[in-house]
């Protein structure tokens, strides 16, 4: 019989003594993380080396409208228009129209656009890397037009993920424990 009144005490002293202990201890939760993006819109201005169809000395000039994401991951368009300083043709040289998709460092290009000095249309093929930059166009007629050069297009900066915590719960250093 004490055996059993001892049993129901401490059973009513653990009951009533588990609701203060509630909410304490455990694992901590994980907050989730969300990549966030950000547009990056530029002009810029960059020279060139043509080659093969037209070598001459070329200015760039353009605008490009970059989303990047948490992931180093960019992609977009730009427009560009060429003037040729040096050889036999100088002048508006071509009017370009790209589409880019690549990592923060480099992106490769592909576009159409009009030669105004050999009044032809063209295709485009690139990469654009730190500051540099290389491709070719094909003008239909003329042929295949390959250029390197250097641009002020520098590195896309980086974008930062978003940590969330569950309601209830507040970030405390990498992880969510639970709001008092």
């Amino acid at each position: 019989m004490r055996v059993r009144h001892l049993f129901w005490i401490l059973t009513a002293a653990i009951g009533f003594a588990l609701p203060a202990w509630a909410g304490t201890g455990g694992s901590p939760v994980p907050p989730v993380l969300s990549g966030a993006t950000k547009n990056d819109d530029k002009a810029y201005v960059g020279i060139q080396w043509d080659m093969n169809v037209r070598n001459s000395a070329t200015v760039v000039l353009g605008y490009r409208s970059a989303k990047v994401g948490s992931d180093d991951k960019v992609h977009g368009a730009a427009a560009e228009v060429t003037f040729a300083l040096t050889g036999p043709l100088r002048g508006p040289g071509e009017i370009r129209i790209k589409g880019f998709d690549g990592k923060r460092k480099s992106q490769g290009e592909l576009g159409v656009g009009y030669s105004l000095l050999h009044r032809a249309f063209l295709l485009n093929a690139g990469v654009q890397g730190n500051h540099v930059y290389g491709g070719v166009d094909y003008l239909f007629g003329p042929g295949f037009k390959p250029y390197v050069g250097v641009n002020t297009l520098g590195r896309h900066d980086a974008v930062s993920q978003t940590a969330t915590c569950p309601n209830g719960y507040v970030l405390v250093g990498p992880s969510c424990e639970l709001d008092d």
